[in-house]
């Protein structure tokens, strides 16, 4: 863990940067032009990144790494031009690492640091200098002794500045009564140096930090007189240290691709035990360029991919320069982006792979899982165009694999992207875009798991008939007696009950809740406590939408009595409630346990308190003590939902939320909470007016636009539909 404690004064040399005022954040000039890897144009944002990528993959020696490179830092300085004037100090840190992860520890020595990178590295020593975050400013004070600036008369240049900070880690920790915590920190702040700044220097001083912690307790373990100091420790402690400390030196060189540094400090620190003399043998194969070479980085990549993926990617790197024909480290790299959540460049890097062996496959199975996996992960995002790439790299590596495989099973479909597809437009208000995804999974291979979203879709949409037509094909496609498919039919009967009753047949929507319900209730015995909170929690929904009340009533607290951790135990009833007729007491009761029992974000507690508050105004009853002290807490910060806490306190009118709403979700909200308080207070016109805003919206699958649709019924006159 970094010693957070300020740092020295921040660099004299800040005043340096009126020398840069004409240069960008880290390279020459702005970009401008679509280029393609290998040519010599400005680059932009559709060139940037393949060309990033096929910069790593080129020998160090080839003369087009040079070209590339200040093709790479021209863009990027254009970038960081705004970062550099402003103070999102995380975001500037950001880019000075994708500024200097195209240089090589060799770019150091050989004085091949731009100087452009000046006003970054100076920006981040002015912000970072007073956060006590040693390791990037000394990252940043490390380009900057390799750029030769003039420092001003009586002002230390960068040099003097590096020293300082350097020493005042290792000083500022000898009062620490932990020695071995001492080594343990400064570890951590010179891993943050490397990773910022991967000179030579830097990893040999990284390197030996290891090799000191390991040697302080081999030596605190053995020699009398400071064994106490490692008292607090386990005894396995030295054995453990000693395990690691190769592994760690190895990592710290091998994350730059180095394979020769990383033998030459093994050696060094001595081949004392068997990890040692493993990571030799495997290192000195991996230095060899033929077939037992490639598998050996294979196997080092393997080795730390899980834990030190920025080692494993150092590794793939190396590989794909010493092996550009061999698809081992396309596809490395390929997984270590995918773990990263880099879907873009994951999805590139598995190109590549198949390019080169598009024979192979156990490539297009593995990125089609993968991609199939990243769809699902962006599938609730506002903004679809990442969902939108990737299902059409999936759909052209699917026919790709169809015309090298013909008959060969996919482990994903073209039915499942599809589907997948509509949910990723679906959840970014693009109702259209939804359904033409829908009817191209029907039409590819029908899944129940379509046929299911597509009916409620529907049925939010307000096309009860439609909606009711697919649910009933869902349900005779769920057969069997099994407990689970018991519990599935049930959800799949109440979602066809409230298609009937959004098609005005209240007489069906009754015949079907009674039917979930007696599925439900037969199903309850056979249940654990997590089980017996899913299908309580829906009872109490059923029984009040029949009814009966007290029974519901009952059912919901049982349900909250099984699960109290599971924050949709709570939602479901909650949301219910919020637009049935008003049961003031039960809501505050759930609102209650609920703050007991769970670790509710911000954001939850506030929703769940408009709901509780909105009850109560219907009810013509205050919200209550507890309700009000939540929204008046979170009223004051400044996310989105600190703006809905607000306008719950009365803090702000409703024209002042829709106005802070800056995207759809955020208006679908905006405009429910006004329509929802002109409801309250008898406005129906108006409420129709903010209810209508949210349909406009598209976001369907937010809770508000749901409830938006139930309150709406109460606000129509007799016989007219909500659209």
């Amino acid at each position: 863990m970094t010693h957070r404690r300020p740092l020295a004064p921040a660099l004299s040399l800040l005043t340096a940067l009126t020398l840069f005022s004409a240069l960008a954040g880290c390279g020459g000039g702005a970009p401008a032009g679509t280029t393609t890897p290998g040519s010599t144009g400005a680059l932009d944002d559709a060139s940037f990144a393949p060309t990033r990528r096929a910069f790593h993959g080129l020998a160090l020696d080839d003369p087009q790494r040079e070209t590339d490179r200040e093709r790479l830092f021209a863009y990027l300085d254009a970038v960081g031009r705004p970062l550099v004037q402003g103070e999102d100090y995380q975001a500037l840190l950001d880019h000075f690492l994708a500024c200097t992860d195209l240089l090589v520890p060799g770019d150091y020595t050989a004085g091949r640091v731009p100087e452009s990178l000046a006003p970054v590295a100076l920006r981040i020593v002015e912000l970072g200098s007073p956060r006590g975050d040693e390791g990037p400013v000394l990252g940043a004070l490390e380009v900057l002794r390799h750029i030769v600036i003039e420092a001003p008369e009586g002002q230390p240049t960068a040099e003097e500045q590096y020293q300082q900070v350097a020493q005042w880690g290792r000083t500022s920790r000898e009062s620490m009564p932990d020695f071995l915590q001492r080594y343990s920190s400064l570890i951590d702040v010179w891993e943050a140096h490397v990773r910022y700044a991967s000179s030579p220097q830097a990893l040999e001083t990284l390197a030996q930090l290891h090799i000191d912690r390991r040697d302080f307790v081999i030596r605190a373990a053995s020699e009398t007189g400071v064994q106490g100091l490692l008292a607090e420790y386990p005894p396995s402690l030295p054995l453990q240290i000693g395990r690691i400390a190769p592994i760690d030196v190895v990592a710290v060189y091998l994350r730059v691709g180095d394979v020769d540094g990383a033998i030459r400090k093994v050696r060094e620190m001595g081949v004392r035990g068997r990890t040692e003399a493993q990571l030799l043998e495997l290192l000195q194969t991996a230095q060899q360029r033929s077939e037992a070479g490639a598998e050996a980085l294979t196997q080092l990549a393997e080795a730390y991919g899980r834990s030190r993926p920025d080692t494993a990617q150092g590794i793939c790197r190396r590989g794909l320069r010493d092996y550009p024909r061999d698809t081992r480290f396309p596809d490395c790299l390929a997984t270590v982006e995918a773990e990263a959540g880099h879907f873009e460049d994951a999805t590139a890097w598995y190109v590549v792979a198949i390019a080169l062996d598009p024979e192979n496959r156990a490539l297009y199975d593995e990125a089609l899982a993968q991609l199939n996996e990243f769809i699902e992960r962006g599938v609730f995002d506002e903004d679809p165009s990442a969902g939108r790439a990737l299902a059409a790299h999936a759909r052209r590596l699917l026919d790709e694999r169809a015309a090298h495989f013909p008959g060969s099973p996919a482990p994903v479909t073209v039915a499942q992207i599809e589907f997948l597809s509509a949910m990723v437009e679906l959840h970014a208000g693009n109702p259209d875009g939804a359904r033409e995804h829908f009817l191209a999974s029907l039409e590819a291979g029908q899944l129940n798991d379509v046929l299911r979203e597509f009916g409620t879709f529907e049925t939010h949409l307000g096309h009860g008939e439609a909606g009711a037509e697919l649910l009933r094909q869902a349900l005779d496609h769920t057969l069997g007696e099994s407990l689970e498919v018991s519990v599935v039919r049930a959800a799949l009967l109440t979602a066809l009950g409230d298609a009937f009753h959004v098609a005005g047949n209240r007489a069906q929507a009754e015949r079907m809740y009674r039917q979930a319900l007696g599925l439900y209730d037969a199903a309850l015995p056979q249940l654990g406590e997590q089980g017996i909170g899913y299908v309580q929690s829906r009872r109490g929904v059923l029984l009040d939408k029949l009814g009966q009340r007290e029974q519901a009533r009952v059912a919901i607290l049982a349900a909250v009595e099984a699960s109290p951790l599971e924050r949709e135990i709570y939602m479901v009833p909650m949301m219910h409630l919020t637009t049935a007729s008003p049961d003031l007491p039960l809501m505050r009761e759930l609102y209650r346990r609920a703050l007991l029992n769970l670790g509710l974000a911000p954001e939850w507690k506030v929703y769940f308190a408009l709901w509780t508050q909105f009850v109560a105004q219907r009810a013509g009853e205050p919200a209550g003590e507890e309700i009000d002290a939540v929204l008046q807490r979170f009223a004051r910060h400044a996310p989105w939902y600190g703006r809905l806490a607000a306008f719950g306190a009365g803090q702000i009118d409703g024209a002042a939320l829709i106005a802070a709403a800056t995207t759809a979700g955020q208006r679908a909200e905006a405009h429910f909470y006004v329509g929802a308080r002109q409801t309250a207070e008898g406005h129906a016109s108006a409420a129709v007016e903010s209810f209508d805003a949210v349909f406009a919206t598209g976001m369907i699958n937010y809770v508000e636009y749901q409830m938006s649709r139930s309150l709406m019924e109460t606000l129509r006159p007799s016989g007219e539909t909500t659209p």
